[in-house]
């Protein structure tokens, strides 16, 4: 049986994860320290909910940049210049806790920014998973990531429980600080990898639109986006309320409050465990199915009960199903995207999940204000299980990573001058002969090759034929500049090729397709 942990075996990437998972603690301290301290700052829940908005909401407006950033800049020296700013910030904050400085809104100000940090930051750091494993390793690893997170709910509830019960306002925060530390020790060991191409770097707009170009022209891509937001909205209800039943609701101290929350975290251990297991007798799909049907339980579970005895192992399997989904569908993005634009796939699935997030947050809690926190969870159950019933027309694909391997760049274009090279608009031309009566076919090619185009650089791409001759066929499509033309020849992958193949089976000419380019004056 396959187990995610078996990957720590890897030294490397034992040191990453280590220091991420201990990163990953001071996080939940933070996190746990700042909702207490909410509670206790004013009385409504909307300002507890909006905490989960805070931390959210960044990266709904900071994720294509930070995916296009970790694609085209020096991974490792992004990452230390993020992780010490977090680290900043959070010493900043302790520092307003203990002088009694901290309002609501200054507390969602600061968790925002902390936010944004981390909003940056993730993008970069999963797609240095790929750089550190190869092969069949890297789904084990991505599953192992989750897990980390999952990881740090459980010890690090419990340690904001004790620093709460025990430490002065604002330690969780200080505990934070100190966290980042092994982080930036790994950064500064890690020499990073080298870029492997020789064209210059794309720069941040450009890099932003070839991302947007990819995902929309990728079904996979945007099928699994969907799913991940048809289960994160009714979802998040668990994680956002949790606080507010455990506080308001059981009356639990600082001490039973972090174990309450530690449970959730203490079931993504569970889930990491056993997904290995999972993944080799059902496919992803039922494995989003079983997770979303169980958490839509524990929801109403949540609502019905107030028994730790029931509610301890409830949030245990809600862990768990949490961390299979998360996993999962991690997994199906990595293995839709090529790895020129893995990080920009992975910040559009981070956008999915916690713009969903963020917005099923204030939605839950606008719900509990307006009413209470039981039936808000009711509520969430019962979508819960009409989003799973509705996202069954929308099936995660069956990716093949082989298909998504670099391969063979096509034959290198014509050389062009200097100047040229950022002029303007570039316009390529391939002529074909097509028997017509294998017109249809070749259409039909042409439809999966435009998308191919799209994909990779073209913003444009039509198809003609000749008026008074059936067997004349001319492609056009359009590129930015001479330089994106160059990277679209590498971004050639082995399912590109299968693509082009498909279509010059049905040129009948004696030698290959005709290609012109022109340069836009």
């Amino acid at each position: 049986m396959t187990n995610s942990w078996s990957v720590l075996k890897d030294p490397i990437f034992r040191r990453f994860w280590l220091a991420g998972a201990v990163s990953g603690i001071g996080g939940v301290v933070q996190d746990v320290t700042a909702g207490w301290l909410m509670t206790s700052l004013t009385p409504s829940p909307i300002y507890t909910a909006l905490l989960q908005t805070a931390g959210s909401l960044p990266v709904f407006v900071l994720a294509l940049p930070a995916g296009a950033l970790a694609d085209i800049l020096d991974r490792r020296r992004w990452m230390l210049a993020l992780v010490s700013a977090l680290l900043v910030l959070a010493l900043g904050l302790g520092v307003l806790a203990a002088a009694g400085a901290l309002s609501p809104a200054l507390l969602l100000l600061t968790v925002s920014l902390a936010g944004a940090g981390t909003a940056l930051y993730t993008p970069a750091s999963m797609r240095t998973v790929p750089d550190l494993l190869s092969g069949h390793s890297i789904p084990l690893g991505v599953t192992l990531n989750s897990s980390a997170v999952n990881l740090a709910r459980l010890v690090g509830g419990v340690v904001a429980g004790v620093l709460l019960a025990h430490a002065p306002v604002g330690s969780g925060f200080f505990a934070n600080a100190v966290s980042f530390v092994p982080m930036l020790l790994v950064l500064v060991w890690w020499p990073g990898k080298q870029r492997e191409s020789a064209l210059p770097p794309e720069r941040l707009p450009g890099a932003m639109a070839a991302g947007w170009r990819y995902i929309r022209n990728s079904p996979p891509l945007r099928r699994v986006f969907l799913r991940v937001i048809l289960f994160i909205v009714s979802a998040s209800a668990l994680p956002t309320l949790l606080p507010l039943v455990a506080r308001r609701e059981l009356e639990l101290g600082p001490l039973g409050f972090g174990l309450f929350l530690g449970a959730f975290g203490a079931g993504a251990l569970l889930g990491a465990s056993g997904l290995g297991f999972l993944q080799e007798r059902l496919h992803a799909n039922q494995i989003i199915s079983l997770a979303t049907l169980t958490i839509a339980a524990a929801s109403l579970s949540l609502a019905m009960t107030r028994q730790l005895a029931v509610l301890f192992p409830t949030l245990i399997l809600a862990g768990a199903a949490w961390v299979m989904a998360v996993s999962t569908f991690g997994v199906s993005t990595g293995s839709s995207a090529p790895h020129w634009v893995l990080a920009r796939a992975l910040s559009f699935f981070m956008l999915s999940f916690q713009g969903g997030m963020a917005l099923g947050a204030a939605a839950w809690g606008a719900c509990a204000a307006g009413g209470s926190t039981s039936r808000a969870l009711m509520i969430a159950a019962v979508s819960g299980v009409l989003g799973w019933i509705l996202s069954l027309r929308f099936p995660l694909p069956d990716s093949d990573p082989h298909q998504l391997a670099p391969a063979q760049p096509w034959p290198a274009p014509p050389h062009v001058a200097p100047d040229a090279s950022d002029r303007g608009s570039v316009l390529i031309m391939i002529a074909y002969e097509i028997d017509p009566a294998r017109a249809d076919g070749f259409r039909t090619a042409m439809a999966a090759l435009r998308a191919e185009r799209l994909r990779d650089g073209a913003y444009a791409w039509r198809l003609f034929t000749h008026p008074s001759d059936p067997r004349r066929y001319q492609e056009h499509f359009l590129i930015s500049s001479w330089l994106e033309h160059l990277r679209q020849h590498e971004r050639v992958t082995e399912a590109d090729r299968a693509t082009w193949q498909a279509v010059r089976a049905f040129h009948t000419g004696v030698t290959e397709p005709g290609v012109v380019h022109l340069v836009e004056e």
